[in-house]
């Protein structure tokens, strides 16, 4: 099957995903310059006349009626937007945290009836422990590393620095806790991406190859 749907970010952070990247997906690339541009045109949607916002398309391979869903493009994007949520979650702890929880559950997920928890973004092995403890955790974004920052794998030092340009743009905006509610009410229902699934994985990685070998791109003029 294919499956196209325009989604809210509220219904992509949902029951209905749990997402999880393949050990050989390309690590995180994205850089502070591409995070910060991402919030900074979110934060101007915000005021726009329009006040919707849209975040492109990801891809994704799962099994109709199961959750577990294979990130095959996209992946930048929501490792973003989780350090996004992550980092309104603990800015909102102590004033609103009702808000706070609200946030936390786009991060974890119930799982079995022990009450145990899990990721609803599942990534490499090889980052996985360190995206945790320094995003996915409550109050994680407040935590530094103990090794030097230069000494990290290129994919884990994007994160932190990626969470620390978001964190440093918030607070040069001088939002307070009712600006930050707002900012994460309008990412919930304001911000759209287009899901697009099949049922199989060596389809939908034949289908991004397809798209990037075949694609072109704008002319400069």
């Amino acid at each position: 099957y294919i499956l196209v749907a325009a989604l809210r970010l509220r219904d992509v952070f949902s029951g209905a995903y749990h997402f999880k990247l393949p050990w050989f997906q390309r690590s995180y690339a994205w850089r502070a310059e591409h995070a910060g541009r991402l919030l900074i045109d979110i934060l101007t949607a915000m005021t726009s006349p329009k006040r919707r916002y849209f975040l492109g398309h990801i891809r994704i391979a799962q099994t109709a009626g199961e959750t577990d869903a294979a990130l095959i493009d996209g992946q930048q994007r929501v490792i973003t937007l989780t350090i996004l949520f992550a980092l309104l979650r603990d800015l909102l702890a102590q004033a609103r945290p009702e808000e706070s929880r609200r946030l936390d559950a786009l991060i974890w997920r119930s799982e079995g009836d022990g009450g145990e928890v899990a990721s609803r973004l599942e990534l490499q092995p090889s980052v996985a422990e360190f995206f945790a403890r320094h995003v996915q955790e409550r109050e994680a974004t407040r935590i530094d590393p103990q090794a030097d920052v230069m000494d990290l794998p290129p994919s884990a030092r994007n994160m932190l620095e990626n969470r620390d340009q978001l964190k440093s743009i918030l607070e040069e905006r001088g939002l307070g806790d009712g600006d930050l509610v707002a900012l994460a009410e309008f990412l919930l229902a304001n911000c759209w991406v287009i899901v697009e699934g099949v049922g199989d994985e060596d389809e939908a990685w034949t289908m991004l190859a397809t798209e990037e070998d075949t694609g072109l791109g704008f002319h400069s003029s």
